[in-house]
């Protein structure tokens, strides 16, 4: 029974030697899932043994076996704990997920904004200044002429009633 926790605590140390081994710092989404499906199926594993230190104790229980009713009560708090750790491993790896997700996000936005302002750049490259503000001088000031043409007319109607 304490050989599966052994081969628990194995298997994590194998995981992180072996990342760390590859070098590679990122966590695409396939690994993360990985990981995911490599908890829950510990967790199962842990669920199983569980299930059977309880049918061990009980049979302890009807022999009047206390001292390994005790050892194994102990065993089952330990079991009872690795699978409430696998719990908060799972949450802390869905943390992970969330935050490369966000990260993965704000590199798209970031790429899409270098990208806006490469073109708006070559745009200013294209437009002449001098031309569009002589077009809006120009502009002004056949508008403020318009304007005050209406007004004379306006008073000129107002004159006529």
């Amino acid at each position: 029974m304490w050989d599966f926790l052994k081969k628990f605590r194995r298997k994590k140390g194998k995981e992180k030697t072996a990342s760390r081994k590859k070098g590679d710092d990122q966590l695409s989404s396939s690994k993360i899932n990985s990981i995911q499906r490599g908890l829950e199926r510990d967790r199962r594993e842990l669920k199983r043994d569980e299930q059977k230190i309880e049918n061990d104790i009980k049979k302890a229980e009807e022999r009047g076996d206390k001292q390994t009713c005790k050892s194994l009560q102990k065993h089952q708090q330990v079991l009872r704990t690795a699978n409430a750790n696998s719990h908060k491993t799972s949450a802390m790896v869905s943390a992970v997920r969330t935050q490369a997700k966000t990260m993965q996000s704000t590199q798209t936005v970031f790429t899409a904004m270098e990208n806006t302002t490469k073109a708006i750049e070559e745009m200013n490259k294209q437009i002449p200044r001098k031309q569009i503000a002589n077009q809006m001088h120009a502009f002004e000031r056949e508008s403020n002429a318009m304007i005050e043409a209406q007004e004379l007319m306006d008073l000129l109607e107002s004159g006529d009633e």
